[in-house]
């Protein structure tokens, strides 16, 4: 990473806990440009249930579990959310045909569909690129 990528991101390590989705949700609205209410209220879906999904498989395997969350401001803002869980396999990224499993990254991915996932055996990385504002959808 270069010194001016570097000044471009904002980088928090937060307790793989639920009460810390308040202020993430809070920090990424304060931090990116605004969006109408309805793109920022699938977007911040979105990263919510990434988030879950991340402290989910963290607090399964570590005794301390974090994430971390970390908010790319150029060249295109992005939230990027990586956990040090166990990984998921790549079968695991196609929706689900029965039950719930699956249900939060087919939401996320409807929300933001250039959203990625790389996943190994020591973590996964989800990248939320930001909608741009003036083609925020209302």
């Amino acid at each position: 990473m270069t010194t001016a990528q570097q000044d471009s991101t904002i980088c928090l390590t937060l307790p793989a806990d639920y009460q810390e989705l308040p202020l993430i949700r809070h920090v990424i609205r304060q931090t990116l440009p605004p969006l109408s209410r309805d793109q920022e209220s699938r977007y911040l879906g979105a990263v919510t249930e990434m988030v879950v999904n991340a402290m989910e498989s963290m607090t399964a395997t570590t005794l301390r579990p974090s994430i971390t969350l970390t908010i790319q401001l150029h060249p295109q803002p992005t939230v990027i959310i990586e956990d040090h869980g166990p990984g998921t396999d790549s079968s695991e990224h196609r929706p689900a045909k029965y039950g719930n499993l699956g249900q939060g990254l087919i939401i996320a991915k409807a929300a933001v569909p250039d959203l990625s996932i790389s996943s190994t055996a020591d973590g996964t990385i989800v990248r939320l690129p930001y909608p741009v504002p003036n083609q925020a959808s209302s």
